[in-house]
Parts: structure tokens; sequence; C-alpha cells
């Protein structure tokens, strides 16, 4: 009975630290921007509808039109690594507008003065990374709270050549 539990916990501690459970625990660098671009972009985009503010809407799909496709792409090949296909993705992304909808409804007028400062960064942003960091300030819900995986340092071998 012992060995059995022991081969049990043994399973487990491998199949916990094995790169497949992490890959689940962790997004990849570029997939984490592309789901927080997106999550922007779903908050812009409900602010538009919302508050009337369609014109700078407007202004930030044109200005970041290339992000904005790249993060695309990126979300539907996460999901479909993941198995989960154009499902996955709709789902998503669905969930992001019910979100930023919701929270539009909850916080009325605020939601709407608050999201002005948002376009007028987001227009400014140069870039990708720079889109990304408009999200870490804790007032956009991204629904995927997975952090960037990082990778470990790489080893250093000491030598004993004398140098």
């Amino acid at each position: 009975m012992g060995h059995i539990l022991r081969g049990l916990v043994m399973g487990l501690a491998v199949a916990v630290c094995s790169p497949a459970a992490r890959a689940q625990s962790c997004l990849a660098a570029a997939d984490r921007q592309a789901f927080d671009v997106r999550a922007l972009q779903s908050q812009l985009m409900v602010a538009a509808i919302t508050c009337g503010m369609e014109q700078p809407y407007n202004q930030f799909v044109r200005r970041h039109q290339g992000e904005l496709r790249r993060a695309w792409s990126t979300i539907q090949g996460h999901f479909r690594r993941r198995g989960e296909g154009q499902g996955g993705t709709d789902r998503y992304i669905t969930g992001l507008a019910n979100t930023h909808s919701q929270d539009s409804l909850r916080y009325g007028d605020a939601f709407c003065r608050s999201v002005g400062g948002l376009f007028d960064a987001a227009l400014a942003a140069p870039n990708g990374v720079a889109l990304q960091q408009l999200t870490l300030t804790g007032q956009i819900s991204t629904l995927q709270d997975a952090p960037a995986c990082t990778r470990p340092a790489p080893l250093r071998v000491a030598t004993t050549n004398g140098r």
C-alpha cells in the first residue's frame, strides 16, 4: 500500500512540474501581450458604443490596426493549441465584451469619464508593448490572469582550466 501511495505522489509531482502543466499555468510573453491588447480593445469598443466615443475608437483601430490583427491571430493560435479552436476564441471574446459591458453599467458616467483618458493614452501608444502597459493599471478586465512564462536562467558551468 505504501508503495502505491508513494508512486501516486511521485506521479502527481512529475505531472505538476512537467512543462505541459507549467504551460497551462502561464502564457508565452507574446500570448500575454495579445490577451492584454485585445482586452484593451474590447473595453474601448464598449466605451465607443456606451459613451458615444465612436470617433476615438475608430482612430484607435486605424492607428493600431497591425497590432490588433497580430493580437487576434495570436489569440486564435492560443486556443487552437489548447484544442479549443474557434469556439474557445469566441467564448473568450464574448466574455470580455460582457465583462466590459457590465463594468459600464455598474459604473455609469464614471466609466465614460475614465475611458476618455484611456483613449488618449492608447492613441499615443507607439506599439503593442505600450498598449499592453495600459492594461497593467488594473482598470481593465482581461479575463486571462495567467502570468507570462519566464524562462529559467541558463546554467553556468564552472571550468577548471586555470582562467
